[in-house]
């Protein structure tokens, strides 16, 4: 845990890229006394002692890393100055662009250490930022969720909230609070005086708007969500309907065991995959049939709470046999709505016209063939314009941090708190203290109070080098 601290400005280090064998290795420094502290461990290209001048601000320079007892060469590498204030965190930046050998990087952040850099706790370095002014958190934790992205669209809103976006729809949200505040509070001051404020209704019309946009902000987290950690797409239907057949052909390889013998899938496989920069989690589950064998219920019961939690069902039966009770009960588990039916072997039919079940129920079904892959192209764009076609809120404004999310919905506790107190005229007081902690929520989400447990809390699950 990062100690408690107003402003850290001891020299620290890490490792910010991946540890393994690599062509570069980047190790970052940052802190005072930089870079004088590291001249005991740099001789230029030529082997001769290094000063302070020679590190020129935003340039890369080639100098050898040797060890400081007897000048053996460790690695001829780059190394990039970068001067406070005119960094990431605000102090005095190194980087040290290494070969990326294991061995080579221990060394390297044990001899820092023996001169005065500590190795850095998760994520110190954006705190620093964030605690010398370079950054607020939802800046922060934009470049958090921009390290863990898992899809494209994911980067792209962490990069637009890193620029701002989200910062810009918090500070609007909390000015329409600051006037609403404002008003109360001046009615409070003045209600003796003959002066014409706004209407009861100008109140209630503002607390409406900012329930609103709480609104859109709260129903962006589920699409925030989806983008971090995939659409949950979960294939579902009677045994030897070519469920895992259908699971392999979204994959492009072979991924679950296919055989002629019912109940071959006992348990949930899973795959990630990106289709259109958009990142899906496919879950292929065990067969739904009549059986004794205890493995394979734990299967469909597995099978059957995925379908109440997912993000997206495809429903797989044999185009003979058409859509019929089973299908139907599993359906009904999924309110949501995103459901795909598919009638599968569609070879068969078209081999044996009479063998195709003109009894079926009549469902909106997409028709294919895992054996041949007909329709198979079919059913993955239709995945995605099925399953993803809801995204509409507003670029910048994705909520991609449970913390955040949270903060929201206290917000909009106290908005309904003051909408009512408003709407049955009670005393403006009672409204304003619920404004008042509607701010403080705010400023908690910016990272204007800044306590360490909170602060301690949300960099602890950055990187190391981060």
């Amino acid at each position: 845990m990062i100690p408690a601290s107003k402003k850290l400005a001891d020299p620290i280090a890490a490792l910010a890229t991946p540890m393994g064998s690599s062509g570069v290795a980047v190790i970052r420094l940052s802190g005072s006394g930089l870079p004088n502290s590291i001249l005991p461990l740099v001789r230029d290209s030529k082997g001769r002692e290094l000063t302070r001048n020679f590190f020129v601000p935003r340039q890369l320079m080639l100098v050898q890393l040797v060890e400081p007892q007897n000048l053996q060469t460790l690695d001829q590498c780059l190394i990039v100055y970068f001067q406070a204030p005119n960094s990431f965190t605000g102090e005095d930046q190194l980087e040290i662009h290494t070969h990326g050998s294991p061995i080579l990087i221990k060394r390297v952040l044990v001899l820092l250490a023996t001169v005065g850099i500590r190795s850095a706790y998760p994520g110190e370095f954006s705190k620093r930022a964030f605690l010398n002014g370079k950054i607020d958190l939802t800046r922060a934790e934009a470049i958090m969720a921009l390290v863990h992205a898992s899809s494209l669209n994911a980067v792209h809103e962490a990069a637009r909230q890193m620029q701002g976006s989200m910062a810009k729809c918090w500070q609007s949200l909390r000015e329409t609070l600051l006037t609403i505040l404002v008003q109360l509070e001046a009615e409070l001051d003045f209600a003796d005086e003959e002066i014409e404020f706004s209407t009861h209704e100008f109140i209630i019309n503002k607390l409406l708007d900012v329930r609103s946009s709480l609104e859109k902000l709260i129903s962006s987290a589920q699409t925030g969500k989806q983008w971090q950690e995939g659409f949950h797409i979960v294939i579902v239907g009677k045994t030897n309907v070519g469920k895992s057949s259908l699971f392999n052909k979204l994959l492009e390889k072979d991924k679950a065991i296919v055989t002629d013998i019912h109940g071959t899938t006992r348990d949930i496989i899973e795959q990630s995959l990106e289709w259109s920069g958009i990142q899906f989690l496919l879950a292929d589950t065990a067969g739904l049939r009549e059986t004794q064998d205890t493995i394979e219920i734990e299967g469909m019961r597995r099978a059957h709470d995925r379908v109440k939690t997912a993000d997206g069902v495809i429903i797989v039966y044999d185009i003979r046999e058409g859509f019929g009770e089973a299908e139907r009960n599993i359906a009904n588990q999924h309110t949501d709505g995103h459901i795909l039916y598919i009638a599968n072997k569609l070879d068969l039919v078209k081999s044996n016209p009479l063998s195709n079940n003109q009894n079926s129920e009549m469902v909106e079904e997409i028709k294919i063939s895992c054996k041949t892959g007909e329709g198979v192209d079919v059913l993955r764009n239709k995945i995605i314009d099925k399953f993803t076609t809801n995204q509409t809120h507003q670029e910048g404004s994705v909520i991609l941090v449970a913390r955040q999310l949270g903060i929201l919905h206290n917000c909009y506790k106290y908005t309904n708190a003051a909408l009512d107190l408003a709407t049955n005229r009670s005393a403006y007081e009672l409204i304003v203290a619920n404004l008042r902690y509607m701010l403080e929520e705010i400023a908690d989400l910016v990272g204007e109070i800044g306590y360490d447990e909170l602060l301690n809390n949300i960099f602890s699950k950055f990187c190391i080098g981060k």
